[in-house]
């Protein structure tokens, strides 16, 4: 398996996007392969969805280690496995940011031209069936 980072092919090629996402850009702190970016980047369809991909395995594979304190030397994983949900946070608002919904219906002459039909099946409910008045 093989590991690059190259920041100045950030906007240019989808695993470095993918990288810099996620934090993955240290050498002594190697999270996802290439290959295994690459895969979620042709899966997933884009850059932004394979880097909330790649948080969520980066955080299965840690799921069960805790802080330690060995010899004054601190390891908080706790704060990393809070910044990885806090990245994934961000990178779902981006992914979304884009997305508008779409109303479809019927049109009121549909409406009609439906209910004059004899074999459509009304509905049992109307507004206002129980008003008074």
């Amino acid at each position: 398996m093989t590991w690059t980072w190259d920041a100045t092919a950030i906007e240019t090629s989808d695993l470095q996007g993918v990288r810099s996402r996620i934090g993955d850009t240290n050498t002594n702190d190697q999270q996802m392969s290439d290959e295994e970016i690459n895969a979620l980047v042709t899966a997933k369809g884009s850059v932004v969805a394979a880097a909330i991909e790649c948080c969520k395995r980066i955080l299965a594979k840690e799921k069960g280690e805790i802080d330690r304190n060995v010899a004054g030397t601190n390891a908080p994983r706790s704060q990393k496995h809070q910044h990885l949900r806090d990245v994934m946070k961000d990178l779902r608002h981006e992914l979304l940011s884009g997305v508008t919904p779409k109303l479809t219906g019927h049109s009121t002459a549909e409406k009609d031209a439906l209910a004059a039909e004899s074999d459509y099946p009304q509905a049992n409910v109307r507004r206002g069936q129980f008003d008074n008045g």
